[in-house]
C-alpha cells in the first residue's frame, strides 16, 4: 500500500510547484461561515408550530447539514413569507446559497418547496424586509420538487441584512434547511482562497497547533482547534480533484465523542455536504490512526468533524494512500508546452472527476508531434484499464486519432520504452475510448502518447484507470446475512460479501441511512468482505453496499429484529380521592412494539395514541374522573412485537382515603335515651381501615361495630358507632370517624347532643360569718323538669327570706338569712326542685354549711420563771356553731389547734396549750383564733418569761492589731435590757455597747468592742440585764481585760567609738505593768542598768558600756520583757565598730615565675565577711575572702598569692582601704620565642621574640647554620620597648634558598636570657626533569597506553596525570587510580598505564608537579579511542511538550566514541514493565535530537531509552528516562447512589471512574429542583474534593424531588477536562414541618355570641401532605390558659364554641404533616355581644329619711358594652308586702340617689346591666332602712307571747334586773294582718335607764339612756338617744339592719 502525506504529495506535484510561487498554502484560522455567524442575528415573518415543535428561523443557520423537515426552517402558511439574517455589521457577499427540504412528502406535506415561487434574495442595509426598496441578489427561481440547494450570485453586493423572501400572491410556506453565505475575499481578510476555495479550513486554531501541523509529515505534532463550538471541523482542501481510495487520520479522541470523515468536491457547508467515509464513537481516549475507505474517486476535500461541546479537535497527520488504483500525480509533455497553453487547460483537468466535456473542462495538449500525458503513481501498480472521456470535437478527435497507451516504470523515449496496452487508436467519433491491458503491466507511470504527425494533439475531459482487464465488471453480493433476532442487550454480527471489477469497497448504512462505523473489511483477490457488530438498541434495517465506480452498485438489506424491552416503565403514585392521574410506559425493540394497558381487574384500558420517537414507543393513559378509589389497583402495561417475549411492568396507584359516609352527622337527645348506631363508610385503596375517635383518642371496641366491607368492595369499608344509653356528660361530644391506609387519612365527624332532667348546674355553697351578719345561699337548677326550688335546713322547710327569677332555660333562687344568730348554724341546708314542689322525683341540692362565729369568752395575760410548770394551761374559749377551727397562734406558728380544742356546752369551744416546762421561746404575744372559711375572730394575750443571762462575758486578752469583743446575752419576754461598766481604779465608767435582737429565742446580745491597740482599753468590766416582765431582778457579771507586754523599742544598731562609753535604752508596755531584764553574749547583764516607770503601763531601762572596743564590747544586747499576761518578747540591740587594718603586707623580689605571698589582718564588729579587696599600683587587682584569726572572733586575715608571677605582676600592692603598700620586682623572661618556618623562595618572611619582666631589657639576634656556633646578626631587625616588655622582628623582603638556617634571641645585661632556636627552610617551585614528549596517539578501544614524567623541587613535589577533551571544550579532570587505571609515583617519577583503552579515555593528557610553593604543568600528550557512543542518561532527555496520548521530547547528544553518531533509537515500554515490554518507536537520523511518542494512556508513566550508535556500534547501559503523559479526560463516576437523609438534605455516594486518566482535582454533583411548583428550573452543583466519593448536599427544598448525578473533573493547565456525567438518580427528599398557614381570620357567628368561625389558607410551605389542623386559641387576660382544637387536613376553617360572649380572642393555627409547623402569626377576633352578669358589690353610700344614694361596680362578665344599667326598688311593710319599681342610669355612671322614699322604711334595692344582647342577671340585693323624721314613742303594754291582743293598750314599768343599777320599761308594738287572729308583735321596745337618774325620766317621758329594739324581722338594735349620747358617749355602728359592730360606755358610768 502507498502511503503519501498531503504534504509531500503537493511538493511533489510538477505543476504544484509553480502554483505555489502565486498562492502559497496557508492555514485558515476561521472558517468565514463562523465569521459571519459570530455576531448574526435571525428572525422571520412568522414561525410554524407542528406536533409541539417550533420550526425556529435560527435552524436555517445551524450548521447542521440535513434537509430534513425537523432541521429546518418553517414559516407559517402567509402571503409573502420572509426570513431576515443581521449580520451586525457590512459585509462584501458573494454569493447565496439556500438548502430546501428533501422529505415533503413524509411531514406536513402541505409544505412544497415547488410552491415557493419566486424565491428571491436581497442583500442591502435596509432591515425592514416587508417595506422599502432592496438590492436583489441574483435571479429569482422558482424550484422544483427535485431542487436540493440553489445558489444566488450577488457578485459582490455589501449589506449588513440578507433578505429570503418568497414573492407570491397567494399563502404558502418558506422552509430554508441551510443558509451558506460566501465572503468576497478582501484585504486584511483572516481566511485565504484561491479561486473562491480554501486549502486547509479550521475554525479557531489554537496557536500554539496550527493547522500546517495535520499536513506535516509527522503524526507527533498535532493541529488542535481553540474554541468548543458545537460544530469543530478541519479540512484539507486540494488545489484539484485527486484520485483517493483510501485516507489514514492519526488523531487524539474521546471516550463518547463521535468523530466523523467527509470526502468529495462539494466545498459548501464546510465540506459536511460531501460522503460521509468513517463514523466512529470511541468507547476510551485512544491516540492513534483510523483507516477509512472510500470508493475510487476523486476528491478536493476531506474534512474531519465533532459534534461535541467542551472537547477540542485534535488531528494529527492526515495521509492519502490509493491502493488499487495509480496516480498522484500528473504532468504534461514539457514545460514548453505548458507555457503556450492557458492555465484553464492544466494536466490536472483530465483526473477532476468532473466528466465535464466543455472546452475548459478538458485538458488540451499543443499541436506537437508525439505530444504525451503523464500519470504518476508512488509505486508501481498492475494496470488493466484505462478509460478515456475525449472531447467530443471533430477536430480534436481527428488530432488525436492514432495515439497509444503505455505502462512502466520508464520515462526514457516520452514513456514509449514501456509495455504497450493493446495498440493504437483509431475511431473517428467515440463518447467514450476504452484501452484494455491484457497482460496487466505493472508500473508506477501511465502515458497517453499522441501519433507522430504533425498535427498531433490531446484533448483529454476524463482519464479513469483500473486494475482489472476489459471494461470491468459492477460489484455483486452474495452470502449476505439473513435476518437476525436478538435482545435489546445482546449483539449481531452482520456479514457481507462483494467481487467485482475494480474490487469493490463496501458500506453498511443503518437504519437511519448513516453509514454504520466501525466496519471490518478483508479483502481475498477481487473478493472484499465486511462484517458490522449491531447492539441490541439499533434494531432494524441495515443496507450492505457495494460500489467500484461503475454504472451500478449491489445492495442487500439485512433486518435486525430486537426483542421488546420496557424502557420507560409506569411509577407508582399516591392520589387523592376522585382525582385524575397519569400513568406513562415505554417500550423498545423491532418492530417498534405495540404497548397495551391492563386494570387492576384485567380488563383492557383505554389508553392514548401510542408516540414512537426514536424507536421507544410510549403509551399514556390517564385515570380520569374516578368517584373513588375504584382508580386505585395495580395497573399493567404490556410491549409486544411479535418477536419473542412479550416485556411488561406494573405500577400502582394507592388513593388517599375518604369518608364517604357518616349518618345521622348529628344527634340530640335526653340523657339516658339510647342513640341509634351512626354509619361511617370510607373508599379509598388499599382498602382504608376505618375507627372511631373522641378527642384524639380511639374510642372503646365495646361503642363500635366490627369493620365490614361495604357491598363487598375490595375499596370501600365501614365501622358503626354504637353510643347505647347517653349520659349528660356526653353532650356536645365531637366523634371522628377517621380512615387510614398507607396512602393518607381522612376524617369526618358527628357530634352528640344530650339534653336532661332536672338537675342542679349550680349547688348552694357554704357561706360563713358572725352573729348578727346578713348571709345568702343560691343555687341553679336546669332542665326538663325544673319547677319552682324549695330550702330546707335538715328537715325543716324555709319559707322566708327566698327569693326566685327564671330565664335562658335556668331557674334560679337565694336564702337570705338576716342577723344570723348562733342557733342559725349548720351543715345541712339544701335546695329541692321538680315539677312540683314535694313530688317524688323532685332533685335535692348538695348540702351548704352555714356557719357562725360568736366571741372570744375568756384569753388573759400570764408570766413564768424559765423551767417553771403549771397545773393551770394557757387557755382561750370562744362561740360558735357548727364546729370551728381554732388555733393559739405565736409568731406565726400554731402552738394548740382543733386537736387541742374541747367543746362547751351552749356552742362554746376552748383551745388549752398545757404549760408543763416553759422555755424562753414560749414568751410572747399569743393570738387566740376562731375560723370558719374565710371569717375568723382574734384576740391577744401576753405570755411572760423573767429574764437571765444566757451568754456571760469572758475574760480577754487584747493583742496588737487585732479587735476584740465582749459579749453579753440576756433572755425572756418581754425581751430584756442590757447595760456596761468600766472600772478604772476607783472609777467606774458608763459604756455603750452594739445591740442586737434574736426573736425567735427572745434573745438580746450586747457587745463591746476593744482595740488590741490601744491599751487604755484593759480594765474591768461588768455587764447588768434588766427585764420589765413580772418577778424578774438584775442580773450581772464581771470580767477582766489585760494586755501582754511589748517593748515599743524598736531593735536597732549603733556604731561604737573606740575608747568611749556608749547608751542602750529599751522601753516596754503592758497591763498589768511588765518588767525588763538584759543579755550580751548569751549572759546575763547586771551593772550599768537604770530604771523609770511611767503611768501604770509603761517601764524604761537603760544599759551604759564604758571605753568600748569591738573585742570586749562588740555584739548584740538583748532586751526582754513579761508581766503575768504573759512574755512580751525581746529585741536586739547591736554595738557595732567599724574595721581598721592592725598588720600591713611586706614589700618583696620574686624571680620570674616564682611564687608571691603578702598578708594583711583587719579588726572590726562584726568581723569582715565580704571579700577583702587587694590593689596592685591603685587598681584593684583581687578581691579574697577573709580568714578568721583564732581567739579573736572580731579579727580576720587576707592573704595574696601568685604561684608563678610574670612582668604584669611587678608593682605596688595595698590590702583594704588602709595598709601600707608593699612593692614587688619581677625579673626578666622571654614569653615568645622566634618560630620557624618553610617560607616561599621570593616571598617576605619575619621571626619574631619577645622578652618580659618588670623592668625589661633589651634584645639581641643571633645566626647559626648548624644551631651550635651562633653569630650576632647586625641587620633586619627592630625592636620595641613597654614598662613590662621588650619585642624584637628580624624581617627578610625577598628571601631565598640561601637563608635557610637556625635563629634565636638574647637579653642584654648581666642577668641575660636567650630564647629557642627557630629553624627556617625555604621551599622553592618544582620543575620537570623529565617532561612529556607532546605527540599524539590514536588507539582502538582495548589498546594499551602509558605516559612518564619526572619532576623535582623543595619539599619533593607531587606528580599527578591530569585530562581534558581531545578539542579542549570539556573541564580539566584528574586521572585517579582505578581497576582500569594503573599510576605509580616514587621519587617525583611518575607512570600512568592503561592497559586496556576506552573511548573514555580518549583526550589530551598532561603532568602536574606540585608542592606547597605551587604547581607546574608538563607538555600535553593527545590520545584518542575510538568506541561506540556514551549512553544517553534521564539527566539529558527532556520534556518539551505532552498532552493525554503523545509526548514531545529531546535529548542532548552524547560522546560519540570519537567516531560519528549514525542514528538513535528510541524505544519505549510502560513504566514498571519488564524490558521485554520495550516497543521500537522509531530510528532517526544523527542530526534529530526530539521526537514525538504518540498513541499513549493519559496520565500514565513510560519508560524511555534512547540509544545512539556509530561505526563500532550503539551505547550500552543506557537507563531510561521515566515520563508522563498528560491529564485526560476520565470516565463517568459509577455507581452514583442517593440516599434521603432529611427534608433538607441528601447523602450522596459513587465510585471513582474506572479510567481517571490523571488525579481527579475534584467531583460535581449537579441536582436540580423538579417540584411541580418551580416556575424556572436551576440546575445547581456542589464540588467535592477528588479524594472525596461521598458527601452531603444540603439546603435542599422540603418534600420535593430532585434529579442528580455527578461528573469527575481533571484539569490540565488551568483548563477542566470533564467526565461525561453519570447516570441520573431522582430522589425526594423527606416530609418535614409544614410552615404557618396563611390568612388566618376569625369571624364572628350571627346570633351565636359563644362562637368563632377560624378561617385560614394552606401553608405556603406544605413541605409533606397536610394532615391535620390545631387551633389554638387564648382568651384575653386568662394567662397561659391555651385551648386546643384539632382539624382535618382537608379542611380550611372550623367553629370555635363554648366561648365567652364579647370577648378577644388570640387564634394561631397550625399544620401538621409527620411534625408540627409553625404557628401562624397572633390573629384577634371578637365574640359576639351577650348578656351581662350581675353588677358588682352594690352597696348604700349614703341615706336620708325620704332617699337612698346607691353605688356598685361593673360586672364581671359584661360580654358587651354596657348599654344601660336599671336599679330595681321596693318598699317590704311590716307584713311584707311589696312593690318594685325601677330607674335607668346610663354608663358610665355607677351611682345613682332613689328619692322620694317613705321614711323609717326598709328598702330592697337591686341592679341590672344591659347590652344589645339584652338584660343580664341582678345583683345581689341590698337592704336599706330610711331613717324617722323624729323619735315616736310608742304605747307600753305588758306581753307574754308573740302574739297578744292589741284591743287595749296599757303601760308599764318593770324592774328588769332587781340587783343591777339599770331600770327600764317594754313596750310591745303590734298590728293586725294577714287575717291573723290577735295580730302580731313586728317589735319590743324597751327603755332602759340609770336609777339614779329613773325619776327625771320618768317625768320628762321616754329620755331613756338605752333604748333596745328587738324584732323577729330586724334582730336587736341598740342605740342611745340624745341626751345619753353626750353624758354616756355611747356609739354605734351599723352597716346592715341587725348588725352592730361595738358599743362602748363611759368608763365612770360603766358597771
Amino acid at each position: 500500500m502507498g502511503v503519501l502525506s498531503v504534504q509531500r504529495f503537493f511538493s511533489s506535484m510538477s505543476l504544484w510547484a509553480l502554483f505555489l510561487l502565486f498562492s502559497p498554502v496557508r492555514a485558515v484560522l476561521s472558517d468565514p461561515l463562523i465569521d459571519i455567524y459570530s455576531n448574526a442575528t435571525v428572525t422571520s415573518s412568522s414561525v410554524l408550530e407542528d406536533e409541539g415543535i417550533k420550526f425556529v428561523p435560527q435552524w436555517a443557520v445551524d450548521r447542521v447539514g440535513s434537509r430534513l423537515w425537523s432541521n429546518c426552517f418553517v414559516s407559517k402558511k402567509e402571503i409573502n413569507p420572509w426570513w431576515r439574517l443581521d449580520l451586525g455589521q457590512q459585509e462584501t457577499i458573494k454569493n447565496v446559497s439556500l438548502d430546501l427540504r428533501d422529505d415533503d412528502s413524509t411531514h406536513q406535506s402541505d409544505v412544497k418547496k415547488e410552491d415557493m415561487a419566486n424565491l428571491t434574495v436581497y442583500v442591502d442595509d435596509n432591515r425592514n424586509t416587508a417595506g422599502g426598496s432592496h438590492t436583489l441578489c441574483g435571479t429569482a427561481f422558482t424550484p422544483t420538487s427535485s431542487t436540493g440547494r440553489y445558489n444566488f450570485g450577488c457578485s459582490s453586493l455589501l449589506g449588513q441584512y440578507i433578505h429570503v423572501i418568497v414573492k407570491s400572491s397567494t399563502a404558502t410556506y418558506l422552509a430554508l434547511c441551510e443558509v451558506f453565505i460566501n465572503l468576497a475575499a478582501v484585504a486584511g481578510s483572516t481566511y485565504a482562497t484561491y479561486e473562491g476555495e480554501y486549502y486547509i479550513v479550521r475554525p479557531g486554531d489554537d496557536p500554539n497547533k496550527p493547522s500546517s501541523r495535520a499536513i506535516d509529515d509527522n503524526t507527533g505534532t498535532c493541529a488542535s482547534t481553540n474554541d468548543t463550538s458545537t460544530r469543530q471541523s478541519l479540512s484539507i482542501r486540494l488545489p484539484w480533484p485527486i484520485f483517493v481510495l483510501e485516507t489514514r487520520l492519526y488523531m487524539n479522541v474521546y471516550s463518547g465523542v463521535t468523530y466523523q470523515e467527509y470526502a468529495g468536491s462539494h466545498l459548501s457547508n464546510n465540506g459536511l455536504d460531501n460522503h460521509r467515509v468513517f463514523n466512529y464513537t470511541p468507547t476510551s481516549v485512544t491516540n492513534g490512526f483510523f483507516v477509512t475507505r472510500k470508493p475510487s474517486s476523486f476528491v478536493t476535500d476531506i474534512t474531519i468533524s465533532i459534534s461535541l461541546s467542551n472537547i477540542k479537535l485534535e488531528v494529527c497527520e492526515v495521509q492519502l494512500l490509493n491502493e488499487g488504483s495509480i496516480l498522484d500525480i500528473y504532468s504534461s509533455s514539457s514545460a514548453a508546452a505548458l507555457s503556450e497553453l492557458n492555465t484553464s487547460t492544466l494536466a490536472s483537468k483530465a483526473i477532476d472527476n468532473s466528466f465535464q466535456t466543455g472546452g475548459n473542462a478538458c485538458y488540451r495538449s499543443a499541436q506537437q508531434p508525439g505530444t504525451w500525458w503523464r500519470l504518476q503513481s508512488v509505486e508501481a501498480k498492475a494496470i488493466g484499464l484505462v478509460v478515456i472521456t475525449p472531447l467530443p470535437d471533430s477536430t480534436a478527435l481527428s488530432e488525436m486519432n492514432g495515439f497509444s497507451v503505455y505502462v512502466g516504470n520508464k520515462t526514457t523515449n516520452s514513456g514509449k520504452d514501456n509495455v504497450m496496452c493493446g495498440s493504437p487508436w483509431v475511431n473517428p467519433s467515440p463518447a467514450i475510448i476504452s484501452i484494455t491491458c491484457v497482460s496487466r503491466p505493472i508500473g508506477k507511470y501511465v502515458y497517453i502518447v499522441a501519433s507522430s504527425k504533425a498535427t498531433s494533439s490531446l484533448s483529454l475531459c476524463e482519464v479513469q484507470i483500473f486494475d482489472c482487464a476489459g471494461s470491468g465488471s459492477d460489484p455483486v453480493l452474495y452470502g449476505a446475512s439473513s435476518n437476525v433476532s436478538i435482545s435489546a442487550s445482546g449483539m449481531a454480527k452482520l456479514t457481507c460479501n462483494a467481487t467485482g471489477c475494480p474490487t469493490p469497497s463496501i458500506e453498511w448504512t443503518g437504519p437511519d441511512g448513516q453509514i454504520v462505523s466501525p466496519a471490518t473489511h478483508t479483502q481475498t483477490g477481487v473478493t472484499v468482505t465486511s462484517t458490522i457488530d449491531v447492539q441490541g438498541s439499533g434494531g432494524g434495517k441495515y443496507s450492505c453496499i457495494a460500489y467500484n465506480g461503475r454504472t451500478s452498485n449491489a445492495t442487500k438489506e439485512i433486518t435486525v429484529l430486537v426483542f421488546p424491552m420496557i424502557t420507560t416503565s409506569p411509577m407508582d403514585q399516591t392520589v387523592d380521592h376522585g382525582n385524575d392521574t397519569t400513568l406513562t410506559c415505554s417500550g423498545s425493540g423491532y418492530p417498534v412494539p405495540t404497548i397495551t394497558w391492563t386494570s387492576p381487574t384485567g380488563s383492557s384500558f383505554t389508553a392514548k395514541a401510542t408516540t414512537v420517537v426514536s424507536g421507544i414507543a410510549t403509551r399514556i393513559i390517564d385515570v380520569t374522573n374516578q368517584k373513588g378509589a375504584d382508580g386505585g389497583g395495580t395497573f399493567k402495561c404490556t410491549a409486544s412485537n411479535g418477536i419473542g417475549n412479550d416485556a411488561s411492568a406494573q405500577a400502582i396507584i394507592s388513593v388517599r382515603p375518604k369518608v364517604t359516609k357518616v349518618v345521622p352527622s348529628t344527634r340530640s337527645v335526653v340523657s339516658g335515651s339510647t342513640v341509634d348506631p351512626v354509619v361511617c363508610e370510607a373508599e379509598g385503596y388499599p382498602k382504608p381501615s376505618v375507627n372511631w375517635k373522641l378527642k384524639g383518642s380511639t374510642v372503646s371496641s365495646s361503642l363500635t361495630t366490627n369493620e365490614y366491607s361495604v357491598g363487598g368492595s375490595s375499596y370501600r369499608s365501614g365501622r358503626n358507632l354504637t353510643l347505647g344509653a347517653v349520659v349528660s356528660s356526653q353532650n356536645g361530644n365531637m366523634y371522628t370517624c377517621e380512615a387510614v391506609n398507607s396512602a393518607g387519612s381522612n376524617t369526618s365527624s358527628f357530634t352528640l347532643t344530650v339534653t336532661v332532667n332536672a338537675t342542679f348546674a349550680s349547688n348552694p355553697q357554704n357561706v360563713y360569718g358572725k352573729v348578727g351578719d346578713t348571709l345568702s345561699l343560691s343555687c341553679e337548677a336546669t332542665g326538663a323538669l325544673a319547677g319552682v326550688i324549695e330550702w330546707y335546713k335538715g328537715s325543716a322547710k324555709i319559707s322566708t327570706g327566698i327569693t326566685m327569677s327564671a330565664g335562658n332555660g335556668v331557674i334560679s333562687s337565694s336564702l337570705k338569712l338576716i342577723s344570723v344568730q348562733l342557733s342559725d348554724g349548720s351543715e345541712n341546708y339544701y335546695c329541692k326542685t321538680g315539677t312540683t314542689a314535694g313530688r317524688q322525683d323532685a332533685v335535692s341540692s348538695s348540702k351548704a354549711t352555714v356557719g357562725i362565729l360568736g366571741s372570744i369568752t375568756s384569753f388573759s395575760s400570764r408570766a413564768f420563771h424559765p423551767g417553771s410548770s403549771s397545773n393551770r394551761p394557757f387557755a382561750c374559749t370562744f362561740t360558735a356553731n357548727p364546729r370551728p377551727s381554732g388555733e393559739l397562734i405565736l409568731d406565726g406558728k400554731v402552738k394548740a389547734s382543733l386537736i387541742q380544742m374541747t367543746p362547751n356546752s351552749g356552742n362554746s369551744w376552748t383551745v388549752s396549750y398545757p404549760i408543763q416546762s416553759i422555755t424562753v421561746e414560749e414568751g410572747g404575744n399569743y393570738a387566740c383564733v376562731a375560723k370558719m372559711g374565710s371569717v375568723s375572730i382574734v384576740s391577744y394575750a401576753q405570755l411572760g418569761i423573767t429574764c437571765v443571762i444566757s451568754v456571760p462575758p469572758q475574760a480577754t486578752l487584747l493583742e496588737a492589731g487585732k479587735t476584740k469583743t465582749l459579749t453579753c446575752s440576756g433572755t425572756g419576754y418581754p425581751i430584756p435590757s442590757i447595760t456596761w461598766e468600766k472600772t478604772l481604779g476607783s472609777q467606774i465608767k458608763q459604756i455603750a455597747g452594739n445591740e442586737s435582737t434574736d426573736y425567735s429565742k427572745r434573745e438580746k446580745t450586747s457587745s463591746v468592742t476593744l482595740m488590741g491597740d490601744d491599751i487604755d482599753q484593759a480594765s474591768l468590766y461588768e455587764c447588768a440585764v434588766t427585764s420589765t416582765a413580772p418577778g424578774s431582778t438584775v442580773q450581772t457579771s464581771l470580767v477582766a481585760v489585760t494586755v501582754k507586754p511589748m517593748i515599743v523599742t524598736k531593735s536597732s544598731a549603733q556604731t561604737g567609738t573606740w575608747g568611749q562609753s556608749e547608751m542602750l535604752t529599751c522601753l516596754a508596755t503592758g497591763y498589768p505593768l511588765p518588767t525588763i531584764t538584759w543579755t550580751f553574749r548569751g549572759q546575763p547583764v547586771i551593772k550599768g542598768i537604770s530604771v523609770s516607770t511611767a503611768g501604770s503601763v509603761n517601764y524604761t531601762s537603760t544599759l551604759t558600756r564604758t571605753a568600748v572596743e569591738p573585742l570586749k564590747d562588740g555584739g548584740v544586747y538583748t532586751c526582754s520583757s513579761t508581766n503575768s499576761a504573759g512574755n512580751g518578747g525581746s529585741i536586739n540591740m547591736t554595738l557595732n565598730f567599724d574595721p581598721r587594718v592592725t598588720t600591713d603586707p611586706q614589700s618583696q623580689e620574686v624571680a620570674y615565675g616564682g611564687a608571691l605571698s603578702l598578708t594583711c589582718v583587719i579588726s572590726s564588729y562584726p568581723a569582715v565577711s565580704s571579700p577583702i579587696q587587694w590593689s596592685k599600683d591603685g587598681i584593684i587587682r583581687l578581691s579574697s575572702s577573709p580568714v578568721g584569726v583564732p581567739n579573736k572572733p572580731t579579727d580576720v586575715a587576707s592573704t595574696y598569692k601568685i604561684n608563678a608571677v610574670n612582668e604584669s605582676d611587678g608593682g605596688n600592692y595595698s590590702c583594704f582601704r588602709s595598709s601600707k603598700p608593699a612593692i614587688i620586682t619581677i625579673g626578666n623572661f622571654f614569653n615568645f620565642d622566634p618560630q620557624g618556618g618553610s617560607p616561599i623562595e621570593g616571598n617576605s618572611a619575619q621571626l619574631s621574640c619577645k622578652a618580659v619582666g618588670y623592668p625589661p631589657h633589651n634584645i639581641i639576634w643571633e645566626q647559626s647554620n648548624d644551631d651550635k656556633s651562633y653569630t650576632t646578626v647586625s641587620f633586619g631587625f627592630r625592636s620595641q620597648k613597654t614598662k613590662r616588655s621588650v619585642s624584637s622582628n628580624l624581617t627578610f623582603l625577598a628571601i631565598d634558598r640561601s637563608s635557610s638556617g637556625y635563629y634565636r634571641c638574647r637579653t642584654a645585661g648581666a642577668n641575660q636570657v636567650i630564647s629557642s632556636a627557630a629553624h627556617i627552610d625555604v621551599y622553592y617551585l618544582p620543575s620537570f626533569s623529565v617532561d612529556l614528549d607532546g605527540l599524539s596517539q590514536s588507539v582502538r578501544s582495548g589498546a594499551s597506553f602509558t605516559l612518564t614524567c619526572t619532576a623535582v623541587g623543595n619539599p619533593l613535589p607531587t606528580v599527578d596525570f591530569y585530562k581534558t577533551s581531545l578539542d579542549f571544550s570539556a573541564t580539566t579532570t584528574v586521572v585517579s587510580a582505578d581497576a582500569d587505571h594503573q599510576i605509580t609515583v616514587a621519587k617525583g617519577k611518575a607512570t600512568l598505564i592503561v592497559p586496556k583503552t576506552k573511548t573514555s579515555d580518549s583526550g589530551n593528557y598532561f603532568c602536574r608537579a606540585s608542592n606547597v610553593a605551587g604547581h607546574v604543568d608538563s607538555n600535553y600528550s593527545a590520545l584518542a579511542v575510538t568506541g561506540a557512543p556514551s549512553r544517553i542518561d534521564p539527566a539529558q532527555v527532556t520534556v518539551s511538550g505532552k498532552i493525554d496520548s503523545s509526548i514531545t521530547f529531546a535529548w542532548t547528544a552524547p560522546y560519540d566514541g570519537n567516531s560519528p553518531i549514525l542514528n538513535y533509537t528510541i524505544s519505549y515500554k510502560l513504566d514498571g514493565s519488564p524490558d521485554s515490554d520495550y516497543k521500537v518507536y522509531r530510528v532517526v537520523d544523527e542530526n534529530i535530537t526530539a521526537a514525538t511518542l504518540s498513541g499513549l494512556k493519559a496520565f500514565t508513566n513510560y519508560a524511555i531509552r534512547i540509544v545512539a550508535s556509530n561505526i563500532e556500534g550503539p551505547a550500552e547501559g543506557t537507563t531510561p528516562a521515566i515520563v508522563r503523559t498528560a491529564t485526560g479526560v476520565p470516565t463517568s463516576p459509577r455507581n452514583f447512589v442517593v440516599a434521603v437523609q432529611s427534608s433538607t438534605s441528601v447523602s450522596v455516594q459513587w465510585d471513582s471512574p474506572l479510567e481517571p486518566r490523571g488525579v481527579i482535582e475534584y467531583y460535581r454533583v449537579y441536582y436540580e429542583n423538579k417540584g411541580s411548583g418551580i416556575s424556572k428550573r436551576s440546575l445547581q452543583q456542589k464540588q467535592f474534593s477528588g479524594t472525596i466519593t461521598s458527601g452531603t448536599i444540603s439546603g435542599l427544598a422540603k418534600f420535593t424531588r430532585y434529579d442528580l448525578y455527578v461528573l469527575a473533573v481533571n484539569t490540565l493547565n488551568g483548563r477542566e477536562l470533564v467526565s461525561p456525567q453519570s447516570i441520573v438518580v431522582s430522589v425526594t427528599t423527606e416530609e418535614d414541618a409544614p410552615s404557618a398557614p396563611l390568612n388566618v381570620r376569625g369571624e364572628t357567628v350571627v346570633d351565636l355570641s359563644s362562637m368563632l368561625r377560624v378561617v385560614w389558607d394552606e401553608p405556603a410551605e406544605p413541605n409533606g401532605i397536610i394532615r391535620n389542623y390545631f387551633i389554638f386559641y387564648l382568651k384575653k387576660d386568662a394567662g397561659d390558659m391555651i385551648l386546643t382544637k384539632e382539624v382535618d387536613g382537608s379542611k380550611t376553617n372550623e367553629i370555635l364554641d363554648n366561648l365567652d360572649s364579647y370577648t378577644l380572642y388570640t387564634i394561631q393555627v397550625q399544620a401538621y404533616t409527620i411534625k408540627n409547623g409553625s404557628r401562624s402569626n397572633p390573629v384577634k377576633a371578637r365574640t359576639g355581644e351577650g348578656m351581662p352578669s350581675a353588677p358588682l358589690n352594690l352597696a348604700v353610700a349614703s341615706s336620708s329619711p325620704t332617699s337612698v344614694s346607691l353605688r356598685w361596680e361593673q360586672p364581671e362578665t359584661p360580654r358587651g358594652l354596657i348599654t344601660q344599667y336599671t336599679v330595681f326598688y321596693k318598699e317590704t311593710n311590716l307584713c311584707g308586702e311589696e312593690n318594685e319599681v325601677n330607674q335607668v342610669v346610663n354608663p358610665p355612671r355607677t351611682e345613682y340617689t332613689v328619692r322620694n322614699l317613705n321614711p323609717n322604711t326598709k328598702w330592697t334595692f337591686t341592679v341590672a346591666a344591659s347590652t344589645t344582647a339584652g338584660k343580664g342577671n341582678r345583683s345581689a340585693a341590698v337592704v336599706a332602712k330610711t331613717p324617722p323624721n323624729d323619735i315616736v314613742t310608742a304605747t307600753s303594754t305588758t306581753y307574754n307571747s308573740l302574739y297578744a291582743d292589741f284591743s287595749t293598750s296599757t303601760t308599764s314599768t318593770r324592774d328588769l334586773s332587781s340587783g343591777c343599777n339599770y331600770v327600764g320599761v317594754a313596750v310591745a308594738v303590734g298590728c293586725t294582718c294577714g287575717g291573723l287572729a290577735g295580730g302580731l308583735i313586728v317589735a319590743l321596745i324597751v327603755y332602759i335607764w340609770m336609777k339614779r337618774k329613773l325619776e327625771k325620766s320618768l317625768q320628762s317621758g321616754v329620755d331613756a339612756d338605752i333604748t333596745m329594739i328587738s324584732s323577729p324581722l330586724y334582730g336587736t338594735v341598740v342605740r342611745g338617744t340624745k341626751e345619753s349620747d353626750k353624758t354616756q358617749g355611747v356609739y354605734e355602728e351599723m352597716t346592715r339592719f341587725g348588725s352592730v359592730k361595738s358599743v362602748k360606755k363611759d368608763e365612770k358610768e360603766s358597771a
